[in-house]
């Protein structure tokens, strides 16, 4: 598997994936949690769908099929969600920064709470796929 981390800085870097060919250096969505079945899904339909789509996984999670799918444009991992959300949050903005993305959609509670502590940072950089803090705080209860 390909470093998908700078080895002069440490920090998370993308990587070309199977569509890169196809796709300039703007991604129309980035998927994070690339190694839940629900984030290949939505990488596989959004690319049929002929969009531009970026998939990111946690460092310490296993194989991430999503990277493998031809429908992937680009690839990073950044590091674990469940060791440090504020790296994990930190890591995810850097790789957003890095190209244009339209938007981001989380899959992992972890990374959707991550996102919460800090939704106008990366709101700054793209669109996030969730619903505004009232109705999310109501559908994450667990109560």
């Amino acid at each position: 598997m390909a470093d998908k981390y700078s080895e002069t800085t440490g920090q998370p870097r993308w990587v070309a994936g199977r569509a890169a060919a196809n796709h300039g250096e703007h991604l129309d969505v980035v998927v994070a949690d690339a190694s839940l079945r629900q984030g290949l899904v939505a990488v596989r339909q959004l690319g049929r769908a002929g969009f531009a789509v970026g998939a990111v996984e946690d460092a310490a999670s296993g194989p991430a099929p999503a990277f493998a799918s031809r429908w992937c444009a680009a690839q990073s991992r950044i590091s674990s969600r469940s060791a440090d959300r504020v790296e994990h949050l930190d890591h995810l903005l850097d790789l957003l920064s890095q190209r244009p993305v339209d938007v981001l959609i989380p899959a992992h509670d972890g990374t959707i709470e991550a996102i919460r502590d800090r939704r106008d940072e990366v709101e700054k950089l793209c669109a996030v796929a969730l619903s505004d803090e009232p109705g999310l705080g109501g559908a994450i209860d667990r109560n």
